[in-house]
């Protein structure tokens, strides 16, 4: 088994200690979506051994955690990552404060029905080798440059924060080839394997770029990464400002600055045949009367100075946004429930056939929607 830890830390972060949040931090933030290569997911395995990342979260102060769940179960899930651990959890319950590596955050432990069920069940298909690197002994007792490194995992306990350029191995291999298939090291020789198709998924000049299996996207210029395949869609990043999200079968309209939606099937058919979905969604949290002010890192670089690190209960920013599921009719007889943290029903939300299919206004207060179907069968 090869471990390693990675996690996603601010971009910058001026903080008076390392291993807990406090009043007077000042930081930085960019999200994963706009340097995926950076995501925990993001890593070079080795050929013939299990993979597994056992620890990493989105380290706080964090601003744009809700890209998590999804773009980590969806890269490691395409790349066959054989497991991961959100590190470190101590509640036995919700979270109540900004912990310095979170888990049971709300924005976090809230996506995990859909984005667990998506890793585990295998909906992406498996990506191909898209970099396969030799290392020899010899090469490395010279210290030869590798031709991929993968980005600096931020872990103070074990790692002094020395930055790492993401390019060092003279730049001959892209880092993002970490995200968009399979890359791995073998110690056997020297020699190196680049797919010729790699070229043709990155788009550095435009910001576009999708993976070998066609089913996940990166945005890195709008910020914004989708996941599309048969049995679950969904989308991460900076959601408004994409304007609709026009995935296989469902288009996703969030209003929201910057969040994560997730369309599932539960039965393991395809959406296009379930009678069983989940709808999940997920914005920011902040503790009750908490206050961060902008302010200029010692560097020069605008962020953000915590003024007050607020109390109990953390609050969710309200979710605002609609999901379109395509191909549902009447004669499918849905029956939507709003449901609370435990999956109990709590009310109908707003929602509507339409010729498109059944639009569905997501619940501004709660993070799950379930669909039933009474789909007629098909007459051969």
């Amino acid at each position: 088994m090869i471990d390693i830890h990675n996690y996603f830390g601010p971009w910058k972060n001026e903080a008076q200690v390392s291993y807990q949040v406090r009043a007077g931090d000042k930081y930085a933030n960019r999200p994963a979506v706009l340097r995926p290569d950076r995501a925990p997911a993001a890593c070079e395995q080795v050929r013939g051994h299990p993979s597994f990342i056992s620890e990493f979260t989105w380290v706080n102060p964090a601003d744009y955690a809700a890209e998590g769940p999804l773009l980590t179960a969806s890269i490691a899930g395409m790349n066959d990552i054989d497991g991961f651990t959100w590190f470190a959890n101590h509640n036995l319950s919700w979270a109540n404060s900004v912990e310095k590596w979170p888990v049971a955050s709300p924005t976090l432990m809230a996506q995990s029905p859909g984005c667990a069920l998506l890793y585990r069940r295998g909906d992406n298909r498996l990506a191909d080798v898209l970099v396969s690197e030799g290392r020899s002994l010899e090469a490395m007792f010279h210290r030869e440059k590798s031709i991929i490194t993968q980005g600096n995992g931020f872990d103070p306990t074990r790692n002094g924060g020395t930055p790492r350029d993401a390019k060092a191995g003279a730049g001959r291999v892209d880092p993002l080839a970490m995200v968009l298939g399979k890359v791995e090291v073998r110690f056997d020789n020297d020699a190196d394997k680049v797919d010729p198709r790699l070229e043709s998924l990155v788009d550095r000049a435009n910001g576009l770029h999708r993976s070998v299996t066609g089913q996940l996207r990166f945005d890195t210029t709008g910020g914004l990464f989708t996941h599309d395949t048969p049995r679950s869609q969904g989308a991460a990043g900076f959601l408004d400002r994409a304007g609709p999200i026009r995935l296989g079968q469902t288009e996703i309209r969030m209003q929201n600055d910057f969040g994560a939606a997730l369309v599932i099937s539960l039965d393991g058919r395809p959406l296009a045949e379930t009678a069983a979905i989940l709808v999940q969604a997920a914005t920011n949290d902040k503790p009750h009367k908490w206050k961060a002010t902008p302010a200029t890192l010692k560097d020069g670089t605008p962020g953000m100075q915590i003024k007050d690190l607020g109390q109990p209960p953390l609050n969710v920013t309200e979710i605002r946004g609609t999901v379109l599921i395509k191909g549902i009719t009447a004669a499918d007889r849905p029956e939507v429930h709003v449901l609370d943290p435990n999956g109990m029903t709590r009310s109908v939300p707003v929602h509507r056939i339409t010729p498109g299919g059944l639009e569905i206004t997501l619940p501004k207060n709660a993070f799950y929607t379930f669909i039933a179907l009474r789909r007629p069968p098909e007459v051969e």
